[in-house]
Formats: C-alpha cells, structure tokens, sequence
C-alpha cells in the first residue's frame, strides 16, 4: 500500500479520536474548576462542589467586566487612561513670556564691545529712548545704561557713577554726557562727562568735580596727588564755591580762582574762621621746600608760614610789611612763633630771633557791620571847641572781641559814677555830663565814632539837646525788642537814655548824678537799641 495513502489513514483516525475525547462547554468549565482545585487543594472537586466553583467563577468574571467598565485599563486600546495632563493641550505658563527689546545702532554696537548679554550690562530691559537734549539716545539694561550723542558718542553708565549722575539730572544736569567708560584708577574709579568727571570709591562714595576746582585738581596730581579722592561735591559758600578732598580743601572765586589748602597751613586757616575769617580766600597755592622744610601760603588778608620747629602761624598789615623787608623767613628773624598780639594800640609779633611792632591802631577780628558804627583801637576825634573838645580815649585792643568791647564801655561809665548831671554836658568823670552826655564818653572808650553826637552839637545845636530822643530812632544802632535786652544795650524812655547792665539793672546820668537803678523805676522803656551787633 501506498505510503501516502497509509499516512492520511493515519491522520483521520487521530482527527476522530480527538473529536471523540473533546467535552461539552459546561464540562469543560467544570474541568478547569477541577484542574484548578487539584493545584490548589490537592483533592478533586465533587460536582456539587464543582457546580459551586462553576458559580463562583461568574460572578468573578462578572465584577471583573464591571470593574472594567468602571475603570478602563491602562493597557487598553478602547479607551485611553485619563490624566491630570492632558496629551492634546499644553499646560499653560505661570511665567509671562519674557518680552524681547532691540538694540541696535551704536548702542548696539557698544552693548557688543561690552560683552552683550553675558557682559556687565545684562540684559536690556526696555526700548531706546530718542528725543534726548542734542538729539541724544539712551538705553536701559540690568545693570546700567548707555548713552550716545552726536558730539560724545555712546558710552555706558553704571552703578554708583550712574546713582550719582541721576541725582545731578542725567544728561540735562550739569555734568552733561559721559565722553568715556568708567575707569579704575587707585583705589576706586572715575568716568569723564561732558563738563566734569565723576570719582568713585568705597570709602569716599561718588563726587563731581567741575570747572575751576577741576582744573586746580588737576594742577594737584587728580586723585594720584597729594589731595587724594573728594570726600563732598562742590558747595556754595560766601562769595565762592568749596570742595573737600580727602585730604584738603579747594575754594574758588571769581576774583581769587581756585587753590588748595591742605595739612597744618589748612588747619590754621579753618582755625581762623575759613573764608569768613579775617584771611579771606587764598590767593596761591601753597609754597613749600622753604627753609629748614617749612612751607607758606597766601590769603587775601595775610600770610600763613609753617615749619616743623614753630608751626603755623599768619603776618598781616605792618609787621607783615616789615618782615617782607627783611627777606620772609630767610633773612634774620627766622619763622613766626606766634600770632600777632595787641600792643598798646597797635600789634606786635615774636620769631624766632626777634620782635616785630607796629605802632598803628585799627581793628582786626569782630566788628560791627556796615551799616552799624564801627569800633577801633584809634581814639575818636571830635570838634575841639574850648572844654567840649574831649573824647574818652579808645581802651580797646585791635583783637577786641564784642565782649571786651561791651566790657570797656561799662568801664568807663562806672569812672562817672557820682558825676554831676548837667543837661547838654559831655565832659570828663567829675566835671559833668547829661543822660546822652554819659552814653557818648562811654561809647568813645570803644573808639566808636559817632560822627555829629559830640560834645561840641551836644551843647552849641539846639537839634542835639534832644540827643536821647535822637539816639533812639538812629538806624546806626540795632534796634531789638525789650524782651531781647543784653548787657550792653541802650534803653531809651522818652527824652532818656541809660546803659543796659543785666538783670534790669541801668547805670544812668539824672539828677543830681550818675548811678545805678533799677530800669523799671523810670517806668516802661520805649525803645532799646544795640550798639554791639
């Protein structure tokens, strides 16, 4: 027989046996609980038993397909598994977008010198501005600006340079442009503007230095010289304008320019009032190297010198003239060892191998204003008319202060105490004055010149016998208020005047004498006028 024809035989009678061996769908599922107990329990399921398995495993399948249909699987294809992101709409920002600025032109092109984006600058945080004053641009960035102009070109700006330039009105202050990037220099920095340039250090902070007081700093050394940094911007004063450093001063006038005082010639000079002191303004600058290392300076007014050996002191006036004759420091009289002093009615001054006087009299120090009468160490001089010719000599030294001046006018109203009074009379202690008469003599020993109250129109002009009432409306004298009354003052009633003592206490010419009073005995004064401003 046929091999192939064996072979088929052979195969039907296996496709039969499988058919005939193949169960019934319940006994299927019932051998499968049964396969499943014998792995599980070791035993086989009854069909009872099995019947029970059967049942159990429906009601499985059947919370199985509900928890499906509850909650889809994420392994399924039907139905894709919820998120909390979504796959077809982006999650939006908490962040705004970042706006973008242009930069370009020679902004631009300076921005890139700096670096750009990772240079000093940053980022820039807004647009150009145009329309500046002459046609200038500026931008904005992180950490500065730059600025560009016609003239200057463009140029960046920043930090505590930029703080200050701000504080001075920008590009319309008076520092105008920045001509050039800030700079370091020792110790700190600086930046060229238009008109000036502006200093910087951690120490000092930022200051502008402009105009004349520049061009002095610059003769100076800038901040490598012996003026080191400025500690102030320049500041308005009398007359002229100041600047301080870090160590010494540059003042400036029209009339004077602008010079620098520095170390002990400095500390003498702010020791002697400044520019309002009786030196005035410097007019050099100061002159070193001199004789045994000593160093000078001239002011308006004077003369300051210093050495190691004798310190700083000033030559004015006279004795000023006469230690120019004598060659200054270097002839024979060597340096200043002190001020000048008074001397009688004049001054004198002691160096190193000499003294030097001046036999003159005037006034140096305090004085009244202008448009006060003056006092002096000059006696006054009035109209010499038989006995009314006499005027108390001036008992005041050139340097008198207010308070000696006040002091010596007390002095010599108390050399009239007991003094008989006479109306109109202003003559000597024990011959006789009047109210007026006391208040003049007494005024006099300040060298105070009272031009037409004298003596001689106190007696001869009818106008004068009134020289109380006078007195008391004369713009010559300041007049206070009574509650401001001061030792020293005038009190005036009408047609009477008495010298003001303190504690409402008066020294006052009235019948029969001089004397003391109390002030309110005369009833309520009607004017007080200051003598001594």
């Amino acid at each position: 027989m046929p091999s192939v024809y064996i072979r088929e035989k052979e195969h039907d009678v296996r496709e039969k046996e499988k058919t005939a061996m193949r169960p019934r769908a319940t006994s299927f599922k019932r051998l499968s609980v049964t396969v499943v107990c014998l792995f599980t329990v070791c035993a086989t399921l009854s069909p009872v038993a099995a019947q029970a398995a059967d049942s159990g495993t429906a009601q499985r399948q059947t919370q199985t397909q509900q928890t499906q249909t509850t909650t889809p699987s994420t392994k399924s294809t039907a139905t894709a598994k919820p998120t909390s992101k979504p796959t077809t709409t982006a999650k939006p920002s908490t962040k705004p977008a970042q706006p973008t600025y242009a930069v370009s032109g020679a902004i631009a092109k300076k921005y890139q010198s700096l670096g750009g984006e990772k240079g000093k600058l940053g980022k820039p945080t807004a647009n150009m501005k145009t329309g500046l004053k002459d046609g200038g641009m500026a931008q904005q960035f992180e950490h500065g600006r730059i600025y560009w102009s016609p003239k200057t070109g463009a140029w960046a700006v920043t930090g505590a340079v930029q703080d200050h330039w701000r504080d001075l009105g920008w590009e319309n202050g008076q520092a105008g442009y920045p001509v050039g990037d800030e700079t370091k220099t020792a110790n700190g920095v600086y930046q060229l503007f238009q008109h000036g340039t502006m200093y910087w250090t951690q120490k000092t902070g930022a200051h502008y230095v402009h105009d004349g007081i520049f061009v002095a700093y610059r003769n100076h050394g800038f901040e490598h010289g012996q003026l080191g940094f400025p500690t102030t911007d320049e500041r308005k004063i009398n007359g002229g304008t100041t600047q301080s450093f870090e160590h010494g001063e540059i003042h400036w006038t029209q009339r004077t320019g602008a010079h620098a005082t520095t170390g002990a010639i400095r500390d003498y000079w702010a020791a002697s009032g400044w520019e309002n002191g009786w030196l005035g303004y410097p007019i050099g600058d100061e002159l070193t190297r001199l004789r045994d290392g000593g160093a000078s300076q001239t002011f308006q007014y004077g003369i300051v010198f210093w050495s190691p050996a004798t310190g700083a002191h000033a030559t004015s006036g006279g004795i000023n003239d006469q230690y120019a004759a004598q060659r200054w420091e270097g002839g024979n009289l060597g340096y200043p060892t002190s001020d000048e002093y008074d001397s009688g009615q004049g001054r004198a001054q002691n160096f190193q191998h000499g003294t030097l006087h001046w036999y003159g009299c005037g006034k140096k120090g305090w004085q009244n204003p202008g448009q006060y009468f003056q006092v002096s160490s000059c006696n006054v001089s009035v109209p010499n008319r038989s006995i009314f010719g006499y005027a108390s000599p001036s008992r005041i030294g050139m340097s008198a202060t207010r308070e000696q001046a006040i002091e010596a006018m007390i002095s010599r109203a108390y050399d009239y105490l007991g003094t008989r009074y006479v109306w109109d009379y202003a003559l000597q202690p024990g011959v006789g004055v009047d109210c007026a008469g006391l208040v003049m003599q007494s005024l006099y020993a300040t060298g105070m010149d009272l031009k037409e109250y004298n003596p001689t129109n106190h007696w001869y002009d009818p106008w004068h016998s009134h020289d109380a009432n006078n007195m008391a409306a004369d713009s010559r004298f300041k007049h206070v208020s009574l509650a401001e009354r001061q030792r020293g003052d005038l009190i005036f009633w009408p047609g009477h005047v008495a010298i003001y003592l303190g504690n409402d206490q008066i020294i006052e010419a009235n019948v029969p004498s001089v004397r003391l009073n109390n002030m309110w005995n005369n009833g309520s004064p009607t004017a007080v006028a200051r003598p001594f401003v």
